[in-house]
């Protein structure tokens, strides 16, 4: 019977060292099973996060830091918006540029032939 009820006092104090309460019902025997203990330990534990002592601030944190990354997503995505316009507007100017010089370069060549012909007329024209 020592042996018993040295079991039933280390159950008690392992109940209360975790914080335990008396409204477990204990087994037959009258000592708390480990079942009812973890049970116990687990009912306690959920009561402390449903309290928001430990989940209501890493909740907050985390609520916290999703704001800022949705701030800077939308800052981002606006500074995205903003490249693409400069970009767009650079490329159109460059074919621009293009267009432009490849046109000076056709009436360029357009010259040059005029001349060529100019000259093998002026040449044919001396040897007459």
């Amino acid at each position: 019977q020592q042996g018993v009820a040295s079991s039933r006092m280390s159950d008690a104090a392992s109940a209360y060292e975790a914080g335990g309460s008396n409204n477990i019902p204990a087994s037959p025997s009258g000592s708390m099973t480990a079942q009812q203990l973890q049970q116990q330990q687990m009912r306690q534990v959920a009561a402390r996060l449903g309290s928001g002592s430990v989940g209501e601030a890493a909740l907050q944190r985390l609520r916290a830091a999703l704001r800022q990354k949705v701030g800077e997503c939308a800052a981002l995505e606006g500074r995205l918006r903003e490249l693409e316009s400069t970009r767009d507007q650079l490329a159109g100017e460059l074919v621009g540029e293009r267009d432009e010089q490849l046109e000076e370069l056709a009436n360029d060549l357009d010259d040059v032939k005029q001349m060529y012909r100019q000259q093998i007329e002026t040449l044919l024209a001396q040897q007459q």
